[in-house]
């Protein structure tokens, strides 16, 4: 098959395997102990086909050399940027619900449901760019975001942007620090969620989050353990909101789903794509190209796109969006192509550092 027999790919199955399994394990209970069995199924096997996906993905992404993977950072880029002017220019009267933010142009998001999923995979898309070292590339991705302005995406995108100017080795010391900046304000955002008192405005997309919040456990009576919240369809009496299909932080989504096996899932998800998995690809990388045992610094941008990912999904829930997955999949492949060297190899007529094998830099 498409994803066997190389290095890289029998690591990223490895890892497949073991979430598909745990998953399975943590969420089935649910299926059997709560009302509404076919909704959770369908959210199990969701999140199983997005794995598989993924899984293919990384396999054919691997598979391009560092030239291929640019143009395919290039042709996604265009397609955002050129998408979104032409939704400003002749479409802007369906961008008047997005909203506005930086100089009052509307929020574009092209053929995603809503801006900040879109913002969301530009910053993805420029961790990815930084780290091949395509600096046009990332600065229209930069742009695209500070347009739309979500949280979120402004998260990742400064921290693959410190972690490509920030070269010396401190950065080894920075990039996690700011990677547990973002998970604290991310674990604030799931714990003003599950303890918010009764909304009481709806100005902002803050406030619908949090009424969005309260409902569920109103309608649940804040009880979703061990297995989830019972009630996935009703409405609060006296209340001028419904309860929605999904909440918007994944955190609570999945616990009011799944109860503490849905937590669990979140959390093995996000220790797999924030370290064990790039750091396992990297480690192989740098070892098979220079005997490194550490993470060469020119991947970080892409890494700490990835690791500043998780947190920001309390912020904007995109955890069952196949094209999170699959870009997801795209950095971790350029991960893997930038430690072994790769890119350094194909722009030799750059500059001294870049003309070297990528990890021998940084493993000294």
């Amino acid at each position: 098959m498409a994803f066997s027999g190389r290095v890289e790919v029998h690591i990223y199955r490895r890892y497949y395997v073991i979430f598909a399994v745990a998953a399975l394990f943590f969420l089935t209970p649910s299926l059997v102990a709560l009302p509404f069995p076919e909704v959770r199924l369908k959210l199990i096997l969701q999140l199983q086909v997005n794995a598989f996906i993924a899984l293919v993905s990384f396999s054919l992404f691997t598979r391009l050399t560092a030239a291929s993977l640019r143009g395919v950072f290039s042709a996604l880029t265009w397609a955002l940027v050129l998408g979104s002017a032409i939704q400003i220019i002749w479409f802007s009267h369906e961008l008047e619900s997005a909203g506005a933010r930086l100089f009052d142009l509307p929020r574009p998001f092209a053929l995603f449901i809503e801006p900040a999923w879109m913002a969301t995979m530009a910053a993805l898309l420029l961790g990815g760019a930084l780290a091949l070292r395509q600096r046009g590339v990332a600065m229209m991705l930069f742009i695209l975001i500070a347009i739309i302005f979500t949280r979120g995406a402004l998260i990742i995108a400064l921290c693959a942007v410190i972690a490509h100017f920030w070269r010396g080795r401190r950065l080894r010391l920075v990039g996690p620090l700011m990677v547990a900046g973002a998970t604290g304000l991310g674990l604030w955002f799931f714990y003003v969620a599950m303890t918010g008192e009764r909304p009481t405005r709806n100005d902002t997309s803050l406030d619908s989050r949090a009424s969005d919040s309260w409902v569920i456990r109103a309608a649940n009576d804040g009880d979703f353990l061990p297995w989830g919240g019972a009630e996935l369809y009703f409405r609060v009496v006296g209340y001028w909101r419904p309860l929605p299909e999904a909440s918007n932080v994944a955190g609570l989504e999945w616990i009011w789903k799944f109860g503490a096996g849905g937590l669990m899932v979140l959390a093995l998800w996000t220790f797999f794509v924030s370290w064990r998995v790039p750091k396992a690809l990297a480690i192989q990388a740098a070892g098979s190209a220079s005997g490194a045992r550490r993470t060469p610094l020119e991947a970080f941008p892409a890494w700490l796109a990835l690791a500043a990912l998780p947190p920001t999904l309390q912020f904007n829930n995109a955890f069952g969006r196949p094209w999170m997955w699959v870009t997801v999949a795209l950095l971790l492949a350029v991960m893997y192509r930038v430690v072994s060297g790769d890119t350094a190899r194909t722009r030799g007529s750059e500059t001294s550092l870049q003309s070297q094998p990528v990890g021998s830099a940084a493993t000294k």
